[in-house]
């Protein structure tokens, strides 16, 4: 049971986000304390991602929200995947809340 409740512990803290390179892109993450109707409260917080494709860099902006509960700080490893690495090259980095840029290498040059 220990391990159990260690492992769900840990993927609460530590997040993995794919970017397939090629275009620029974006999502919010929605988080919330997964159990209550809270959320209906205002109870959430949401974190926006926008990846450039042209400097190869993912922009995690600053957390808007918060609910009893929400992990303060937490691991979150951005996997950039390209034509040239399929199985991605990671970057981990530590998030509390404030907004980061994450550089993920330089993209190649592209034929005129």
């Amino acid at each position: 049971m220990f391990h159990t409740e260690f492992f769900l512990d840990f993927l609460k803290i530590h997040i993995t986000v794919s970017v397939y390179a090629g275009a620029d892109g974006s999502f919010t993450l929605y988080e919330d304390n997964g159990v209550t109707y809270d959320y209906e409260k205002g109870n959430y917080a949401t974190i926006p991602f926008v990846y450039d494709d042209a400097r190869r860099t993912l922009t995690i902006g600053a957390r808007e929200g918060d609910y009893p509960g929400m992990i303060r700080e937490r691991q979150i490893t951005v996997r950039l995947i390209t034509p040239e690495n399929p199985s991605g090259k990671d970057v981990t980095i530590s998030y509390q809340g404030k907004p980061l840029v994450v550089e993920m290498g330089h993209a190649p040059s592209q034929p005129l």
